[in-house]
This record gives C-alpha cells, sequence and structure tokens, in this order.
C-alpha cells in the first residue's frame, strides 16, 4: 500500500510539474503571436505622391541602345524628390545605365510591364565609394547599383526587370577579395576608424544589389532581379521594410536573395528566389563591429 501511495504521490508530482512547463510553454507562444501580429500592423507599405517623372522626359535616355540613362535617373529622381516625392518610371524597353542609380525620400522607382534595367558590368562605373556594410563590416566601397541611405519612403516596384551584370563585371573580384575580405574583419576587430576603411579602386570588395542604409518605410515589390553583384536586396540599419512578390535568379556566388542586417519590422513574403548561396539569411553585424554598433535584427517576418 505504502509503495502503491507513493507512485500515486511521485505521478501527481510529475503531471503538476508537466501540466505547468504545458502551460509556460502555450503562455510563450500566445506571447510570440502578439508580438507577429503588433509587428504586421506596424509593417505598412510607404505612400507617394500622385505624380510620375518618365525617365524619357530627360535629355540623353532611349530604350533599346547604347546611351547611358544614368544621368536621365538621377535628374528624375532629382526632380522628383524636389517636387516632394512620386513614381520615378521605367516605360517599356531596355535601358542601360552605366553607374549607379541612387535614390531619395518619397521616390518609387516603378519599372513598368517589359521595362528593363541593365547595369554597367565596369565595376569603376560605381564610383564614388559610398557607406555600406561588407558581410556585417561598416567599410567605404563602390555604391550598390541601386542604393538610398538615411531616406524616408522609398521604393522599387512594378513588372520590369533589373539586370546586374555581376557575373560579367565582378567575376575576377570573387577570384582576388580574400585579401581585401580579411583586411575588412581585422579592421572590424581591430575597431579601426571607419574614416580609414576606404575600399573601392584597388580593391576587390562587390557592393550589393540594392541596398537600403539606413531608411525607414522601404518596399521592393513585383519585379525580377537577375545576375546580381553579391547579395541582392540588402537593407541596413532600416526600419518598416517589405520584400514582397519579388522574383531573384542570381546564380553568380554569394547572391544572396534578401538579407535584412540589424534591421527592425521587416515582412518577406511571397518571393521565388534561384539564388548563388542563401535564399534568406537575417544578420546583425559581423565579430567586433557587430558589437561596436550594436544594433539587433528584430520582429522579421518571413512567410509564403
Amino acid at each position: 500500500m505504502k509503495i502503491a501511495i507513493g507512485w500515486y504521490c511521485c505521478c501527481l508530482v510529475m503531471l503538476v510539474f508537466l501540466s505547468k512547463e504545458l502551460l509556460a510553454e502555450g503562455s510563450n507562444r500566445g506571447a510570440d503571436r502578439d508580438e507577429i501580429v503588433a509587428a504586421l500592423q506596424r509593417i505598412q507599405p510607404p505612400t507617394f505622391r500622385d505624380a510620375s517623372y518618365s525617365i524619357l522626359d530627360y535629355e540623353g535616355c532611349a530604350a533599346g541602345n547604347s546611351a547611358n540613362c544614368a544621368p536621365a535617373f538621377a535628374r528624375a529622381v532629382d526632380h522628383a524628390a524636389e517636387q516632394g516625392g512620386g513614381r520615378v518610371v521605367v516605360p517599356p524597353g531596355t535601358f542601360f545605365v552605366k553607374g549607379p542609380i541612387h535614390l531619395q525620400s518619397n521616390v518609387n522607382l516603378v519599372l513598368e510591364e517589359h521595362a528593363k534595367i541593365v547595369f554597367s558590368a565596369d565595376p569603376a562605373d560605381y564610383l564614388p565609394v559610398v557607406l555600406t556594410r561588407f558581410e556585417g563590416v561598416e567599410i567605404w566601397n563602390y555604391s550598390p547599383l541601386i542604393y538610398a541611405r538615411q531616406s524616408t519612403n522609398v521604393a522599387v516596384t512594378g513588372r520590369g526587370t533589373i539586370d546586374g551584370q555581376g557575373s560579367k563585371g565582378f567575376q575576377k573580384f570573387r577570384r582576388k577579395q580574400r585579401r581585401d575580405q580579411n583586411l575588412v574583419r581585422d579592421m572590424g576587430n581591430q575597431t579601426i576608424p571607419l574614416q580609414q576603411r576606404v575600399f573601392g579602386h584597388g580593391h576587390y570588395l562587390r557592393p550589393s544589389m540594392i541596398q537600403f542604409f539606413n531608411c525607414s518605410n522601404v518596399l521592393v515589390e513585383g519585379v525580377t532581379i537577375l545576375d546580381s553583384t553579391f547579395w541582392v536586396i540588402h537593407p541596413v540599419y532600416s526600419r518598416n521594410v517589405i520584400v514582397r512578390g519579388v522574383t531573384v535568379d542570381s546564380v553568380f556566388i554569394n547572391s544572396d536573395g534578401t538579407d535584412p542586417d540589424s534591421c527592425r519590422d521587416v515582412l518577406i513574403e511571397n518571393n521565388t528566389y534561384n539564388t548563388g548561396d542563401d535564399c534568406i539569411s537575417i544578420k546583425s553585424g559581423r565579430d567586433a563591429d557587430g558589437w561596436r554598433v550594436g544594433i539587433p535584427s528584430e520582429n522579421i517576418i518571413v512567410r509564403n
């Protein structure tokens, strides 16, 4: 009888313990679910002024030939920003761009269906250097092909295509990057001042394809992205970011699809990835430089 009572008491204690554990686990799941719901309520697409600026309205840009449309893109973005924002429209056709496209606040770069941007394969076209993050370490390097810094309400949308030609112009960079790659890591670990971390000409660190650096209210939606130089969509220190309905077809080495880096409130959904590396990778800097900056990635939602 004593044995039976002891066994019963032991089972009762175990049952109570397990019940508390299950209740705690259920409570945690409920809290996580509440956080996701709250994050989704905060993550909203940017809105833009109802105005359009076609790149064809700016001198020197034409579809279907080798004319460099980079100046037209720059003027269209400047004009839109000066007027309070709107859509910089790329109409149907193929447009060659010899250099980066730098976006500004309240500008939505819209690629209409059958529109295609083909970026130059010459790395020198992506100078002068800009502030960026290479594999988790802050440096000055070649500009990403599409870049925005400290901007609010900024987007790349539409049904068109963006071709980075990364495997053409930056192929030799992949073979020669090791020395610079190690130097970047050493600089980060030794906390070398940022103004001394200057790469670009004479170095072999590839830029990201699309980067939003310290931006808020960011949208990338609908576009097809081909042959990236490096990481494809790379928001850094950015908040309220949506990457939705994008097709990435880029098998060049290290062409991660979407890499939110020290970002908050990010929604990645309904995308298709065929990449030469990770489809999605969540990052928060690297080694000592990541600790120095001290910005985690949080509230990142990936679905569908």
